[in-house]
């Protein structure tokens, strides 16, 4: 394995890290949400099914108004045209009343779904970030260890080329210097980039190894997204 220029022990300690995050995220984060999203989703088609019904009873109201003002037209053929008039007003009556409640009871489901969404949201969000800044932290110790360095280093030491160029977020000492060339066993040349965050990028020619922490985030909003 040394070889081929792979750290056995570094491969072996950032899958039992990936291991233990994958499992951190699953225990803390997934399960959860999913739990708070499946209640939420219950509730929230508790409300629709309210609404439905609502819709239904209000159907109702317009078949019971169909009965009434045809039965007012049967007996307006027996009775005054005051019959009839009370029966409209009877028939418009019950169907305000009908459509009030309707209307009432889906303005309800409404809010109550509005209520519960931008509670999944809020709840949502907060565990994200909690997990975010956990794993942010992890990333930053383990990039910015001297082991990591190392294992850098033994990387780009295989790469063929006769320069190095090593790129850190802030101006390196000499002594980082002098121990990055010692390790490359290459000509190196420097340059900063505090976009990196922390961390190295080297290449040499054409070939890259990136141990920055710029890299290491992207790749973590990417797999929280």
């Amino acid at each position: 394995m040394a070889a081929l220029g792979i750290n056995l022990g570094y491969v072996l300690i950032q899958i039992a890290s990936f291991t233990i995050l994958f499992l951190a995220l699953k225990g803390w984060l997934y399960q959860p949400i999913l739990d708070t999203l499946e209640a939420r989703k219950e509730r929230i088609q508790k409300g629709l099914e309210d609404a439905r019904a609502a819709e239904e009873a209000r159907a109702k109201a317009d078949e019971e108004k169909k009965k009434i003002l045809d039965a007012a037209r049967n007996e307006a053929a027996k009775v005054r045209g005051e019959a009839t008039g009370q029966a409209q007003e009877q028939a418009n009556a019950i169907v305000s009343k009908a459509n009030e409640d309707a209307k009432a009871i889906i303005e309800k489901a409404r809010g109550e779904a509005k209520e519960e969404r931008s509670a999944i949201l809020a709840e949502t969000r907060d565990q994200i970030t909690s997990v975010a800044v956990a794993a942010a932290e992890k990333i930053l110790q383990a990039t910015l260890s001297e082991s990591r360095r190392d294992s850098l280093v033994a990387k780009a030491k295989s790469l063929p080329g006769g320069e190095a160029k090593v790129t850190s977020a802030k101006e390196l000492s000499k002594d980082e210097k002098k121990a990055l060339e010692s390790g490359l066993g290459k000509k190196v040349s420097y340059d900063v980039d505090e976009s990196l965050l922390g961390g190295l990028i080297i290449r040499v020619d054409d070939q890259v190894v990136d141990g920055s922490v710029r890299s290491e985030m992207d790749e973590l909003i990417t797999k929280l997204s």
